[in-house]
């Protein structure tokens, strides 16, 4: 706020300018020779454009471990942000594009809705294979650098632990052999 330069006028108003780095609506109070005026007046300042630069993804509240079996999931949180940092709000998922190494075992489930007032959209991934998964997130187009300002996200999945009550041996060919030491029965 820059404080009025001149006195009041013939009608007994003075004239502030306010300017701000930050969006959202600021109330301002007034006073007049430490005298506070009743009421206050309501400012709001709006975001910017989308800066890919100033955005950022990562896991959000990410599991101990995620299981490849095309169910679990690993939560992904997009800030969509201004060039001085304020959250866009409004951002369609229709200007989100998300691509993975693996095209053919993990999936990936859109936001529903549009980023809300903090600038925040969540999507899910799924594999139905194992292993590290790497996925890179655009906004119209841009590539958005993850919270640790890296090109992508690696995400790992891990095998499904071993269902006893699934599983079963049998003997694969012949089930009996010499007692030689070098025959052996084969197991599936």
């Amino acid at each position: 706020i820059t404080q009025p330069q001149e006195p009041t006028g013939a009608n007994g108003t003075a004239r502030a300018y306010i300017t701000s780095s930050r969006s959202g609506v600021f109330k301002i109070k007034v006073s007049v020779n430490g005298v506070n005026i009743d009421g206050e007046a309501l400012a709001r300042f709006v975001c910017g454009p989308f800066t890919a630069s100033a955005s950022q993804y990562y896991l959000h509240q990410p599991p101990a471990k995620v299981l490849a079996n095309n169910s679990d999931y690993y939560t992904v949180k997009i800030e969509a942000r201004d060039a001085n940092n304020n959250p866009i709000p409004g951002v369609s998922p229709s200007r989100l594009a998300v691509n993975n190494d693996d095209p053919a075992n993990v999936s990936i489930t859109y936001p529903a809705d549009d980023s809300d007032t903090y600038g925040v959209m969540l999507f899910k991934v799924k594999a139905s294979k194992q292993g590290v998964k790497s996925l890179q997130a655009y906004i119209d187009g841009e590539r958005i650098k993850t919270n640790d300002r890296k090109d992508s996200l690696e995400l790992a999945f891990v095998t499904n632990p071993v269902d006893a009550d699934k599983s079963y041996a049998e003997v694969d060919g012949a089930s009996f052999a010499p007692a030689d030491g070098n025959s052996e029965i084969r197991f599936k």
